[in-house]
């Protein structure tokens, strides 16, 4: 065997091994998701469906951000991870500043409507501010050409559509199993 071939198989087989590795983390992942990542299906809680659709919803629309065009693998994955997290805390704050608001200490089950309503409003809210400060005054991301806009801040619409149907698909979602047990 020549210098060359020897060196050819010796890539091959490092390339083999790597592979395997990767095979095997993907059947890990696929095993973890075919077991609901742990969660059993009718004990999800609204929290892990907020988490899931807002963790697809950014990833969804980096397209919509020059983070997309111009930033690494890494910074992006950060931003997605960054966001979703941000977004689990801005449901938290939401969700429980509406239930203390509306009184509804029996929801979902007792006073559903004037919860998702409220947490809807402080979630938007929210976002219009957060967009506004981390766009235009500290400049930590910024919109894409593609990325709609609306007046008179700016803020970007998916942003904005994200606080308007995820929250009330999953108030929705945590108010039917509620009432299902």
């Amino acid at each position: 065997m020549t210098k060359r071939e020897a060196n050819q198989q010796r890539s091959l087989e490092a390339f083999l091994a790597k592979k395997a590795e990767f095979d095997a983390l993907l059947a890990e992942l696929q095993q973890a998701s075919d077991d609901h990542f742990g969660a059993h299906p009718e004990a999800v809680l609204w929290g892990e469906t907020a988490w899931l659709t807002n963790l697809a919803w950014e990833a969804a629309q980096l397209p919509l951000y020059t983070l997309w065009w111009d930033g690494s693998p890494s910074e992006i994955a950060w931003a997605v991870l960054h966001c979703t997290l941000g977004d689990g805390i801005i449901g938290a704050v939401t969700l429980g500043g509406a239930w203390l608001l509306t009184g509804a200490w029996g929801w979902p089950e007792v006073g559903f409507s004037r919860v998702a309503i409220a947490a809807t409003i402080f979630g938007v809210g929210a976002t219009v501010l957060l967009e506004w400060l981390n766009v235009e005054l500290w400049r930590n991301w910024s919109y894409g050409a593609a990325m709609p806009r609306l007046p008179p801040l700016g803020t970007g619409l998916t942003p904005v559509l994200q606080w308007l149907l995820l929250p009330t698909l999953c108030l929705l979602a945590a108010r039917r199993l509620a009432l299902a047990r």
